[in-house]
């Protein structure tokens, strides 16, 4: 029978997630580097490409536009990013890097390199491709969604309950 006291999948995820995220506010931090880790992800995607629109960042971060934006009305408060209207659409705004922006990616780059490399060094600990199997999990539920999955085992729970 399945303990549905033990933590779910959501919540051990977030948990993760705060763990990756306290660690590296806490490196910044500790390196005196000025940004918030939310920043990282935007951050690097406009550091492959300055100008975009939050439509395109939310595409190549796999977040939701919200949370994007959000991270971008941050960003621009702190002074890292600025926002300009579309050339084609007014409603679109275009999202650059500042100067002072370019100058905190500048020392973010090695950051970022250690970042990839402790990465790998738990996996490696682990002996799991974490990323690797996270992307896959991604692919199955974007095929296949979660909703989708939990009504098609309450269904059959409930057949089963119902033949006995």
């Amino acid at each position: 029978m399945t303990n549905i006291l033990k933590p779910g999948l959501g919540e051990l995820l977030r948990h993760l997630s705060e763990l990756f995220d306290q660690g590296s506010e806490d490196h910044y931090r500790r390196s005196n580097v000025p940004i918030k880790s939310r920043y990282t992800p935007v951050l690097r995607a406009l550091a492959e490409q300055d100008a975009q629109t939050v439509k395109e960042i939310t595409a190549k971060l796999q977040i939701t536009q919200g949370a994007v934006s959000q991270t971008i009305r941050l960003m621009e408060t702190d002074g890292l990013i600025a926002r300009e209207p579309g050339k084609k659409d007014a409603r679109e705004s275009i999202v650059k890097l500042t100067s002072q922006g370019h100058d905190v990616i500048k020392i973010l780059k090695e950051h970022w390199r250690a970042r990839f490399a402790a990465i790998e060094g738990l996996e490696s600990e682990l002996a799991i491709p974490i990323r690797n199997q996270l992307e896959i999990i991604a692919a199955a539920l974007e095929e296949k969604g979660f909703s989708k999955r939990i009504d098609e085992t309450f269904k059959k729970s409930k057949k089963q309950t119902k033949g006995k």
